[in-house]
């Protein structure tokens, strides 16, 4: 009993540590209201600019068919596959292989990608059930299995090993693949997402590599980290450790000593050799020389020199995170986002904005504990005065021939987002209305349907919640009987 006191205590202590991310300004937001102002207007120009697209965008929606989906390990893999190759039909191979785990019945999606000069087919399965999805990628450098295969088979095999065993997934098309048009007022939110985040800006520099150092450095004398030990030996920061027990937070701590930190670097600043030294620093990390404590030098690039430069050092560094606790990935981000917002460069900020909205950064593990403490922040994006629930819809729908670099958001994270919308009913009728609309392609649909759930999960109003799942209840009627089957209304199904 004494140790899951502890634990629970160490889980709640590390949620209320992380309950606020990122400073706040007296606004309540992350970003200062002088900076939420000069956004205000780049968004006003925006808005206009939409106005006057091309009112009647061209989409069309994913190859679609339909499938069964079949999975086999052992020795029965190996001659399933050849029976496969052989031509088998679906009955006979039922009745051969009924260790085979079938799933009936699902929608399937098919999308092309290169990777490593390889052509991959890939048949995404899905339905309304808790299985999410099953996916087979297949090499199709002839393009075979983009020509009609219904009736046929298509699967990927893994010879087995000392390790492992053998294993074969397969699909049975019963239903050939189709590609429809996207209807307009759907096409027109996918076009408010690529008008908002131009499509022709990354956050990172193309070039951007991974930093990250074994061990310690000894700093050369002309380098950016020579001119970082020369701050650190000038500035004689009195010996401190943080003793617990006190009044004083481990975090207050830390504010109260980086602020004496910068006190002294500040005077250290105004003389001249701090100057020489600092600008050759600067003109060496310009020219990519490598760096140690590069969070410490970019900081004092921004103090000293413009946040322009620091913005640039930023954009040149891959941040990954080390496990689920380590949130350098996001506090990375945050920091380009504030600075792109502060030089009013708009197509770095939005950008960088919504892979914190999204969590899109590389971690080398990530348990799904760690996820509450990472907000949304989406009221920053409601102050600015966007139609919030259209661009991040928008970011939801799939559809072929895909604009490169056009913003896709993550379905957890932005149900997570929207469920701490300003505007509930507008955004869940939005929801609604595409999941029950027959005119859309069923895979935009499926993509609503978890949206919606994990939104629904969201909440906090235990009785809104109710009421949405009767609207998701009656909104399921509209789908094919097959699909629907075995339909859920909450994860917790």
């Amino acid at each position: 009993m004494k140790k899951n006191t502890i634990i629970l205590f160490l889980f709640l202590f590390v949620l209320k540590t992380r309950a606020q991310e990122f400073r706040q300004y007296a606004n309540g937001l992350i970003y200062s209201e002088t900076t939420v102002g000069q956004l205000k207007h780049i968004v006003d120009s925006l808005n206009l600019k939409f106005k006057v697209c091309n009112d009647h965008p061209d989409y069309t929606a994913v190859d679609q068919g339909k499938a069964h989906y079949l999975d086999l390990f052992g020795p029965d893999a190996v001659r399933a596959k050849d029976a496969i190759e052989a031509g088998i039909n679906l009955e006979d191979f039922v009745q051969q292989f009924p260790r085979a785990e079938i799933k009936r019945d699902y929608l399937a999606v098919r999308t092309q990608s290169m990777d490593e000069g390889k052509v991959l087919t890939e048949f995404r399965l899905m339905k309304l059930d808790n299985h999410y999805e099953y996916t087979v990628t297949v090499t199709d450098s002839g393009g075979k299995y983009l020509k009609p295969v219904v009736g046929q088979w298509v699967f990927a095999y893994r010879e087995g090993d000392d390790n492992s065993l053998a294993h074969l997934e397969a699909l049975y098309v019963t239903a050939d693949f189709t590609a429809q048009a996207i209807p307009l007022e759907y096409a027109r939110m996918i076009q408010y997402v690529d008008c908002m985040v131009d499509t022709n800006y990354r956050v990172l520099r193309d070039n951007a590599a991974e930093h990250y150092i074994w061990g310690p450095r000894v700093p050369e004398k002309n380098s950016p980290d020579g001119f970082l030990a020369f701050v650190n030996g000038s500035i004689r920061m009195p010996e401190e450790d943080y003793k617990d027990g006190g009044a004083e937070t481990y975090s207050r701590y830390r504010e109260r000593r980086d602020s004496l930190r910068w006190i002294k670097i500040d005077s250290l600043s105004a003389r001249p050799l701090f100057k020489a030294k600092f600008r050759h620093a600067l003109d060496l990390a310009l020219k990519g020389a490598g760096i140690v404590d590069v969070d410490m030098f970019e900081d004092i690039v921004e103090r000293y020199d413009s946040p322009a430069n620091a913005l640039e050092l930023k954009r040149r560094r891959l941040v990954v995170g080390g496990c689920s606790q380590d949130e350098s990935p996001r506090i990375h981000a945050q920091a380009i986002a504030r600075l792109s917002a502060e030089a009013v460069n708009w197509d770095i900020f939005l950008r960088a904005h919504l892979d914190i909205m999204n969590d899109h950064f590389d971690r080398r593990s990530d348990a799904s504990y760690a996820w509450v403490g990472r907000k949304t922040y989406i009221r920053e994006l409601e102050a600015l005065d966007f139609d919030v629930p259209v661009l991040l819809l928008g970011t939801i729908f799939h559809y072929a021939a895909e604009a490169g670099n056009h913003y896709r958001g993550s379905i957890s994270r932005i149900g997570r987002a929207l469920s701490e919308t300003g505007t509930p009913e507008i955004t869940e009728n939005k929801m609604l209305q595409v999941i029950r609309d027959s005119r859309l392609d069923l895979y935009n649909r499926l993509l609503f349907y978890y949206l919606f759930l994990h939104y629904n999960d969201n909440l906090e109003d235990k009785g809104r919640q109710t009421a949405n799942t009767r609207q998701l209840e009656a909104a399921l009627a509209t789908f094919p009987e097959d699909i629907r089957r075995n339909a859920i209304t909450s994860f917790d199904q």
